[in-house]
């Protein structure tokens, strides 16, 4: 199985910050995140990112080369999922 990480939306609710790079006892979420899926079963990372997330896009093409980054159009959760699974 797969993973899908949906990281490129507006962070709206906490004064449009780029949440994947929020920090958290020193370390960003993303990383928490990825961290974790890379120690379990899953196959393929896929990380979804947009023009909301052009921090966090930089950031992870950077630090994770084996993670596969889709560029989504940022419109929204339903819509970025949609264009990221196709």
């Amino acid at each position: 199985m797969d993973a899908l990480v949906m990281a490129g939306g507006k962070g709206s609710r906490m004064g449009h910050v780029e949440k994947p790079l929020v920090e958290i006892n020193g370390k960003y979420m993303i990383d928490y995140v990825i961290e974790a899926l890379l120690q379990s079963n899953v196959g393929e990372i896929f990380i979804a990112v947009s023009k909301n997330t052009p921090k966090t896009e930089q950031y992870l093409k950077e630090k994770y080369k084996d993670i596969v980054l889709i560029k989504t159009s940022g419109n929204g959760y339903v819509e970025d999922l949609n264009e990221a699974i196709k």
